[in-house]
């Protein structure tokens, strides 16, 4: 008998596991799934999504539920191998939940074997009545003062974060997952190795993947537009350039602030050029706000990040809001991002030689004199030795291993883009159809591979560009100089600047700076019983410290009141 199945599009779902029935042979199943936002009325909030629930009665029967979105044309019959993008495809019967993730781990789905969850959403965990949880202090720190939780954990003891591929046996239902690797198809052919030192050779041939990866994009969009933000710096210009290339129809848009003067002169510069037609999106840093749209803000932002940062976001400010990403959608059938383009340069400007571990996530991960965020010395140092244990296991490193180029693009292709990017694409995923395509593992796994791109830096990237469009390439950047040709005194100064050690960079900054004055922090009133909230919790961290530093105490207010939201949840 053929089994009957059902397709799915989801912004999110949950399943619960029903104990009562662990003896039986089958289960009666229900998952609840939340529609994407884009397909609701314009007015309507992240907190007003659509809302279904699905009856799993029998083996003879599943549903087929697909959140995120994973760039396969036809039908969705079964589950299959290697589809590009960012997703989770979920076949769910009475008997097996069969999960299937992307490459590149950057959709997040999460497990409370315990309880007998599956969610693609935090919030819906720990909505559940009944059920509390005890506070990982570590993981917590670690949230706050990188801006993600790295690994399967979470800040909350019994929920963990699916990756890599395993089993979980909640009789009498078996959770399966894996990640498959979606393999380069590329018609340009294999890589070189023998002219992997000729800039020339190694450009057109990641052009040659992108060009690839932005036809399947274009299959899956037919006739659809797509909508994508325009900026003053290398990807958002890269990325343009390639959905021009590939025949997408582009809804254009960057925002409009005091914060974004030489972004929109930029952008608009380049829209001209391209005859596209740039929307202005107005947006609002949250200390700007009003009361009721402080609040409208805390209520989105708390929802649609899921109560997960990133090393940028953690404020209420609009551009983190699923309203802004709406209004930047447009029409568009599926939005664009150029996250991930840093590893087509030297983004950190990295030495040629190594340096130790702790002196470079102090620099490049934490902040410089980050012993002040601790109590004291020893809670720094069990902090670092957790982090160093963790990263180099994810990253397969020895415990004495050095940090070099080739480290930090590993530890950018799977530690960032999938624990510090995932949360946005997860994000803009509970909206519309969403994808960051410079970090899906098909494009980052051939950048890895062309191991001479720090040495040329911003050069690779900027040949790329020249090859699309030279006409875009002479539009100078918001680095001060264009991409056409090499050159420029600014450009000089930032490849000089390579070749200082980092313990001296640290030296400068502490000899600049100076101790952080932490008197007089400005706290909206409606955001001081949150922060009363993670005082209870009895961290290792100085709380007045992290408040003095901006980006840190923005991601304090978020994840704090996230925390506050669901105290009565939690063992304190």
């Amino acid at each position: 008998m053929k089994r009957s199945k059902k397709v799915v599009h989801v912004g999110d779902f949950f399943v619960r596991i029903p104990r009562c029935q662990y003896m039986n042979k089958e289960a009666s199943l229900s998952a609840t799934v939340w529609k994407r936002l884009a397909t609701s009325d314009e007015e309507t909030s992240i907190t007003e999504r659509q809302q279904e629930t699905l009856d799993i009665i029998s083996s003879d029967s599943s549903y087929i539920i697909l959140a995120g979105t994973p760039l396969k044309v036809g039908k969705y019959d079964e589950i299959s191998s290697g589809p590009l993008g960012a997703y989770c495809i979920a076949e769910v019967n009475s008997q097996k939940i069969n999960i299937q993730l992307d490459s590149g781990n950057l959709y997040a789905v999460f497990v409370d074997e315990g309880n007998g969850f599956i969610s693609t959403s935090l919030n819906a965990i720990l909505n559940q009545n009944k059920c509390k949880w005890k506070i990982d202090k570590l993981v917590l720190s670690e949230q706050i003062l990188t801006g993600s939780a790295v690994g399967k954990e979470t800040p909350f003891i019994g929920i963990e974060r699916l990756i890599r591929d395993g089993v979980i046996n909640l009789d009498p239902i078996v959770i399966i997952y894996r990640t498959e690797q979606a393999e380069n198809n590329n018609s340009f052919g294999r890589l070189n190795h023998n002219k992997l030192n000729s800039i020339e050779y190694c450009s057109d041939y990641m052009l040659s993947v992108l060009r690839d990866y932005f036809r399947v994009i274009k299959e899956f969009v037919g006739d659809r537009s797509v909508s994508l933000g325009v900026s003053g710096g290398y990807d958002s210009r890269l990325l343009v350039l390639l959905a021009r290339d590939a025949g997408l129809k582009i809804q254009a848009y960057t925002y409009e602030s005091p914060n974004h003067v030489d972004e929109l002169r930029i952008a608009t510069d380049i829209a001209q050029a391209l005859g596209l037609t740039l929307r202005r999106i107005p947006v609002r840093l949250w200390g700007d706000l009003d009361l009721n749209s402080l609040r409208n803000n805390i209520e989105d932002t708390l929802l649609y990040y899921d109560g997960r940062t990133n090393d940028t976001m953690g404020t209420f400010s609009d551009v983190h809001t699923s309203r802004i990403f709406r209004q930047c959608l447009g029409t568009a059938y599926l939005n664009l991002n150029g996250i991930g383009g840093e590893l087509f340069r030297n983004w950190q400007t990295l030495p040629p030689y190594p340096t130790n571990f702790d002196t470079w996530f102090e620099y490049f991960i934490l902040a410089p004199g980050s012993e002040r965020f601790f109590k004291n010395s020893i809670d720094k140092w069990t902090f670092y030795e957790y982090i160093r244990e963790k990263y180099l296991s994810i990253l397969g490193e020895k415990v004495n291993s050095k940090v070099n180029r080739s480290f930090v693009r590993k530890y950018y292709k799977n530690i960032w883009l999938p624990y510090f990017a995932g949360p946005r694409i997860s994000a803009e995923n509970r909206v519309a159809f969403s994808l960051m395509p410079f970090a899906d593992s098909m494009i980052s796994s051939v950048a890895i591979s062309i191991s001479n791109i720090p040495k040329w830096g911003e050069e690779f990237e900027a040949l790329m560009i020249r090859r699309l469009s030279p006409e875009v390439a002479r539009i100078p950047s918001s680095y001060g100089y264009s991409f056409h040709g090499s050159g420029g005194r600014k450009k000089v100064l930032r490849w000089l600047k390579t070749f200082i050690p980092i313990k001296a960079r640290l030296l400068a900054w502490r000899i600049k700076e100076g101790k952080q004055n932490t008197c007089g922090v400005e706290v909206a009133p409606s955001l001081h019983h949150s922060i009363d909230f993670i005082r209870s919790l009895n961290l290792p961290l100085n709380i007045d410290h992290i408040l003095s530093v901006p980006i840190l105490r923005d991601r304090l207010l978020y994840i704090s009141t996230f925390l506050y939201k669901y105290r009565d949840k939690l063992y304190v």
